[in-house]
């Protein structure tokens, strides 16, 4: 499954709506973010940097700084 199949299917599971499009976002270093917009309403969505030779759970640690 290509990564657009598998932000659809997600969207789809939590009830976000339809993808009518997808626009990626300049200035991040070493993420990508996107604006994802849908029938509902629009989101942003954050694609974390993934390496073999960093191991952090990004995403984890990020939410985890909120708590």
């Amino acid at each position: 499954m290509n990564p657009l199949e598998s932000l659809s299917e997600l969207f789809s599971q939590r009830g976000l709506g339809f993808i009518t499009s997808i626009t990626a976002l300049s200035g991040g270093k070493n993420n990508r973010g996107f604006k994802v917009e849908t029938d509902k309403k629009p989101y942003f969505v954050k694609q974390y940097f993934t390496s073999s030779f960093d191991t952090r759970r990004r995403g984890a640690t990020e939410f985890g700084f909120l708590e």
